[in-house]
């Protein structure tokens, strides 16, 4: 549960402080220029932020599960079948190499 909560720290810190999202979620979702003055500012801050973070952390896990499980490990194989290709190809170089100064 601590890692779940700990790989997302980041992930709920791009999405809330977004330029695009900041005045949408704390100024239309939330309201909290209606708490400024209101005696439930404190519950209404400390609910806000939970749920601000709840709801960033599964969109993040989401956004994990799409993008890292599938995008991401489909490009590091195939990146590692190109690294494998080229030390294959270099090494048959090196053996041909050696073949032709064993002949001489």
């Amino acid at each position: 549960m601590l890692n779940l909560i700990a790989s997302s720290t980041f992930g709920v810190y791009l999405i809330h402080d977004n330029v695009y999202m900041r005045d949408f979620l704390w100024g239309k979702v939330l309201k909290n220029n209606t708490y400024a003055t209101s005696p439930y500012l404190m519950i209404h801050f400390v609910f806000s932020v939970i749920a601000v973070f709840v709801v960033c952390t599964i969109i993040d896990q989401i956004r994990m599960q799409i993008v890292e499980k599938r995008v991401v490990d489909k490009l590091i194989d195939k990146l590692y079948n190109i690294y494998n290709k080229q030390k294959l190809k270099k090494q048959n170089n090196t053996i041909e190499v050696e073949k032709v100064l064993e002949l001489k």
